[in-house]
This record gives structure tokens, C-alpha cells and sequence, in this order.
């Protein structure tokens, strides 16, 4: 599919209207509709409000914009950063002018249309797109405020904005985007449409039309391997990251935090997939059991209890888990704790711990070993991995946290009477009094916060949250 334009320079055009009232699009747009700005400012009342849900279940009324919208337009723009206006705007735009506001709310529905969504009766979202004259496809454009950003609220008004010009006789939509915003370069990729892109200038061109759509792939999970579990020929394990899956925003895409077990469709597909994926590649998976954690030291030897026939997803209520039956996949979840995985040399036993704060307090590592200890495994002869968690310079902790590691030398106190606390290296610490030597002991160097493209982050994202999935099953 060629461009719509393909003689166009790659530099949008509604961009162009809203800095300039003497612009080639507000002229054409008074040509072709000489009396749309005076029969809108003519109504009273805009549209009726649809109810909405976004997909972190968040509800919004979702509506035409008004020429009674020009404060609410105003007001959101001072919320906005100055990172979203420049990917908004392609410029360092500090305000608009009157003349931009009425541009922007006075549209004629068909050529020119913008929807609303609004929360207490403030706008927080803009989706906006223009046909230029002898073309069948439109430019697209859409702004989030800051705050609701990376919530599927985008993806939300970008489909009825689809819907709209459908029923408008549209054929497709063409943006341009910042090279380096990645949250809307994703949002699109997500719209299950087949796009085509160019990229010049720091600017991304991307076209597609709506009769071309694909299905959703159902991707297999991009994984962490760490090498002194990798060294291990009877042992498979991973570090889900949060790429691949088909969860919709805010958890997407491979999101694995589903309660109570199996309410979230997505959640058992990616889930699936992965055992799917790791039994074509020549891991036999008989059974998956995912704990039910509770940010505590509580374990479950899992060769006491009947073996499982199906996927658990809420198995026990624990936070780790041994086992040495080959083919049982053992999995925990994390959005900034730390998972834990554990196999002897010989391929024996296999672990897996979830340690938050609670649980490090609590030496769950160490219980852990101790346990495998008791089964006849030496320490000397495991290997452990620590995952990805959140780091030290992005954990700052207080009250009864501070409390449980006040002689701990991985707390460093801040100005405001909390601390920085670095639970990846406290876990490391526990593993090696435990007997483990530090050449069989890998500990993942990034960190879930500060990370958005691979991991989700409680600290970060704050609730509902999605979950890495960190596995380990014998061969």
C-alpha cells in the first residue's frame, strides 16, 4: 500500500492548522464548509455522553467535541506536559491561540471530527482526525493527559474514532509519530490493523486502512535466562518479561495476575502459550502450579500432596515451592518482589520462591534451602537465581519495613527519614550464609521500575497491576 500522500512531506498537517490560523488546512476547511463554524456555534448542547469503560476498568463519557468545549480544551492543555505537547504538536507549543481553540472544537462531523472523553466533566482525552480534499484517508491524532497514560484509554477513544469515520465513508487513517514515543507507536501496533511506515526525521509515518485487519497474534512471552541456571542441562527456567501475550492495556501484553483463578481469559491464554511454546521446543509439561502468595515464608513441598492433572493457577497459598518431579512447571508472580529460582546440580529438586519485604524479613531463601537441605540436596551444590525486582535507588521504604532491616548494610537512609533498601543484594546474602558459594549464585542487574517496556512495577504503575510469571521446570 503506497502512502496517501506520497509526495507529502512527513510533517502533520493538523499540527500545522492549530499554530497558524492562515494555514492551507483551516482555508481549506472554510472552503469546503463556509458555514460549519457558525451553524455548530448555533446549538446549545453537544451531543449525548456514551458511558465507556476503559480496559483498567476506569469509566469515562465519551462525546463529540462542542464549541462550548474551548475552556475545558484550555484546561486540559495546561495539564499536559511539555513531553506529550511536543509529541502532540511536533514543536515546543507553550499555548494556543483563540483561533486554534475555536479550530479545534468547531468541526463539521464528517471531514473534520474530534471526540471527547471526559472525567467529571473535565477532558482527558482527544481523538481527532481530518480528510483532506480527493483522499480517502484521514489524519489521525490523539493526546492522553499525563496521568491517564499507558491505562487503554488511548486504544478506547482511538477505536470509536475508527467506528465514526467508518460510518463517515473513511477508508483509513494515516499519523505521524514521534519516533521515540513508544506508548503510541504500541497503542497502534495494538489496533489489530496491517500497518505500513516510513520513518524520516525523527518522525514516524504510519498509514493503514480498516478493511485490512489481522488477528491478534498469540505471541509467546520474551524470556530471561540467567547463566548459572542456564548451565543446568536438566533444568528449564525463565523470567517472563511483559512482551508477548495478548492482554489488552493497562496489562499489556503478557500478564500472568489473574484473581480469582481463571476469571481473565487473556491470563489463561498467555499462560497457555507459554507451555505451549516450551513443550515444542522439547520441555515436557505435564502441569503448571502457580502459588497464591501471601507475602509471607510459608512453602509447600509439593511431593506430599497428589500430583496435579491440570494448570493451576491458585494452587496453594504460599510463597514457594519445591518439587522433584520431572515435567511439573513450579511458577511465581512479581511486579517489583523478587522471584526466586533454585535447582541443584544433579537436576534433582527444583524450587521457587516469591520474597517481597515481608518474605526477605522473613529469610524465605534461607528456608528454602533449608528445606532442600532436609531432602539430602548439599548447598553447595545449588544453583539459584534472583530475577528482575525493583532496585535499590527506586524501593524507598518506611515504618515497619525500615524497622525489620534497621542493621541491614543494604538500607541506606534518605533526607526525609526513610530509606533506600536493596532487597536483591539482602537475598544474596541470606543465599551465601545459607552454604550457597557465590560462583552459583546469578542475580538480574535491571530493575522492574525503572524498566516499563519489560516489566510491570506495583511501585510504579500502582493498582491493578499485571504480574511477571518467573518459572522453573525439571527436564
Amino acid at each position: 500500500m503506497n502512502p496517501p500522500n506520497p509526495t507529502s512531506r512527513l510533517k502533520p498537517r493538523v499540527r500545522q492548522a492549530v499554530t497558524s490560523s492562515r494555514s492551507w488546512l483551516m482555508k481549506d476547511l472554510l472552503r469546503r464548509w463556509p458555514q460549519g463554524a457558525a451553524l455548530l456555534s448555533e446549538q446549545g448542547n453537544p451531543e449525548s455522553e456514551v458511558a465507556v469503560t476503559a480496559p483498567d476498568g476506569r469509566s469515562y463519557a465519551l462525546r463529540a467535541i462542542h464549541p462550548c468545549d474551548i475552556e475545558r480544551m484550555k484546561r486540559a492543555f495546561a495539564r499536559l506536559s511539555p513531553t506529550t505537547v511536543y509529541r502532540r504538536f511536533h514543536g515546543h507549543v507553550k499555548e494556543l491561540s483563540d483561533d486554534s481553540y475555536r479550530f479545534l472544537t468547531n468541526v463539521d462531523g464528517r471531514h473534520h471530527l474530534a471526540l471527547v472523553a471526559l472525567e467529571q466533566g473535565e477532558i482527558v482525552a482527544v481523538a481527532r482526525y481530518y480528510q483532506p480534499e480527493h483522499s480517502d484517508v484521514a489524519e489521525a491524532a490523539i493526546v492522553v493527559t499525563d496521568d491517564l497514560q499507558r491505562r487503554g484509554l488511548g486504544g478506547l477513544v482511538l477505536a470509536a474514532l475508527v467506528e465514526r469515520a467508518t460510518k463517515n465513508g473513511i477508508a483509513g487513517f494515516e499519523a505521524f509519530i514521534q519516533a521515540d514515543n513508544l506508548p503510541m507507536r504500541r497503542m497502534v501496533e495494538r489496533s489489530g490493523y496491517q500497518l505500513h511506515q516510513r520513518c524520516a526525521d525523527g518522525v514516524l509515518h504510519v498509514w493503514f486502512r480498516f478493511a485490512e485487519r489481522h488477528e491478534k497474534s498469540q505471541r509467546p512471552p520474551e524470556v530471561i535466562h540467567l547463566a548459572g541456571l542456564t548451565s543446568l542441562p536438566l533444568l528449564c527456567h525463565g523470567f517472563c518479561t511483559r512482551r508477548g501475550g495478548s492482554s489488552p492495556p493497562p496489562f499489556d501484553t503478557f500478564n500472568c495476575n489473574a484473581k480469582p483463578p481463571g476469571e481473565d481469559p487473556n491470563v489463561r491464554r498467555n499462560l497457555e502459550t507459554l507451555l505451549t511454546d516450551l513443550n515444542r521446543h522439547g520441555t515436557a509439561v505435564h502441569a503448571a502450579v502457580l502459588l497464591d502468595q501471601v507475602h509471607g515464608a510459608e512453602f509447600v513441598d509439593l511431593d506430599r500432596e497428589p500430583p496435579p492433572e491440570r494448570i493451576n493457577l491458585l494452587y496453594r497459598r504460599a510463597d514457594a515451592c519445591l518439587t522433584s518431579r520431572k515435567g511439573l512447571l513450579l511458577g511465581v508472580f512479581t511486579a517489583d518482589c523478587v522471584p526466586i529460582l533454585m535447582a541443584d546440580r544433579t537436576g534433582r529438586f527444583v524450587a521457587a520462591a516469591h520474597s517481597g519485604w515481608r518474605g526477605t524479613a522473613k529469610n524465605i531463601a534461607g528456608t528454602l534451602i533449608h528445606a532442600l537441605t532436609t531432602r539430602g540436596v548439599d548447598p553447595a551444590e545449588l544453583h539459584i537465581g534472583i530475577g528482575p525486582a525493583i532496585a535499590g535507588a527506586c524501593y524507598e521504604v518506611g515504618g515497619d519495613c525500615l524497622e525489620a532491616f534497621a542493621t541491614s548494610p543494604h538500607l541506606v537512609p534518605t533526607t526525609n527519614g526513610k530509606a533506600l533498601l536493596e532487597l536483591s543484594a539482602v537475598i544474596t546474602e541470606q543465599c551465601l550464609a545459607a552454604g550457597v558459594p557465590a560462583s552459583q549464585l546469578s542475580v538480574y542487574s535491571g530493575c522492574s521500575h525503572c524498566d516499563r517496556e519489560q516489566f510491570f512495577s506495583y511501585r510504579r504503575d500502582g493498582s491493578p497491576v499485571g504480574c511477571q510469571l518467573s518459572f522453573a521446570v525439571l527436564r
